[in-house]
């Protein structure tokens, strides 16, 4: 064996045709391992890494030269373990053939990343449609493959499907965090949820200063008390504590910033006030009404108290 020749030293089974691996040494194998699981046959692909695991280094995103920072929210991927299937598809089709779901969410994603050159990709909630993603890791590194093809940082929350695979909020966030280019971080642990975290954007050229503020929440999934406040979940009191300490704890450094330091935030379930959006500033259609939480907790006013410039929601 030569000096150069790299030994296999780690081998992972994903699913799916259209498996991808992002992970630095690792090569998904073409041909597929067919595993008999009762009634059906299930379509799986070996992955291979040669050589010692590599450390993924965090990327540190930086305003551009010119001044500018492009970011592009991603919301409501819903990837699934293998091709996925095609929902009120126009038209029905896919390259000829049958419409192959996954497959065209990552063209169309990847045709947005190529005419708008972002510099950051937010991901604000169900990447993973776990109905049909019972190997979420699978569809968790769909994007994260092309992510990384692209040399794009991103940082994802998480919504109601996400975990509803056989990866919970806490294993999905693990597998987000370790890949390259991600900035997904859990969060503490004594804040409800997972995925309450805070990126920082540095200004331009050499500066270690922040010149963006991104707030990411979890507004985790479902209503608690359907009896009381039917629908969706809401962010807590906890958490609104953490967003003010976070908030007025960075206040002092970011008046350092040579220029205007602004704050932004993101989450997955709308806000009440989405319901009632007369007196806001709204950017964009309001192609369908939101699907907001019956109880207000109150995240709104906080945002306004602590001078966040814009709050963007998924669903």
């Amino acid at each position: 064996m030569s000096d150069s020749a790299k030994v296999i030293t780690g081998v992972d089974v994903l699913f799916g045709a259209d498996a991808v691996d992002p992970r630095p040494n690792w090569e998904t194998k073409d041909r597929g391992l067919f595993l008999d699981a009762g009634s059906d046959a299930v379509d799986a692909r070996l992955t291979i890494r040669k050589g010692p695991a590599q450390k993924v280094e965090r990327p540190v995103p930086r305003v551009r030269k010119d001044g500018k920072f492009k970011i592009m929210q991603a919301a409501d991927l819903h990837l699934a373990t293998g091709l996925g299937v095609c929902r009120d598809a126009l038209p029905d089709e896919y390259n000829g053939g049958p419409c192959q779901a996954d497959a065209r969410t990552l063209e169309f994603i990847e045709k947005m990343i190529e005419e708008e050159k972002p510099d950051l990709v937010v991901l604000t909630g169900d990447q993973v449609n776990g109905e049909t993603a019972p190997d979420a890791q699978t569809a968790i590194y769909k994007f994260a493959e092309m992510f990384a093809r692209y040399k794009i940082p991103y940082a994802g929350i998480f919504g109601n499907h996400d975990d509803e695979g056989n990866l919970n909020r806490a294993e999905s966030m693990e597998v987000m965090k370790g890949l390259p280019y991600s900035m997904s971080e859990a969060g503490p642990e004594d804040v409800a949820g997972v995925g309450n975290y805070i990126v920082e954007i540095l200004g331009p050229r050499s500066t270690s200063h922040s010149a963006l503020t991104l707030y990411m929440l979890d507004t985790h999934s479902y209503s608690p008390d359907e009896q009381h406040y039917r629908g969706y979940d809401w962010v807590k009191a906890n958490q609104l504590s953490w967003f003010h300490n976070a908030a007025q704890g960075l206040k002092r450094t970011h008046k350092e910033y040579s220029h205007i330091h602004m704050d932004l935030a993101f989450i997955h379930i709308p806000l009440p006030e989405y319901r009632n959006p007369e007196g806001y500033k709204i950017v964009g259609n309001w192609t369908e009404n939101p699907t907001a939480p019956g109880f207000n907790s109150g995240f709104k006013d906080a945002l306004v108290e602590e001078g966040i410039l814009v709050v963007s929601c998924g669903q």
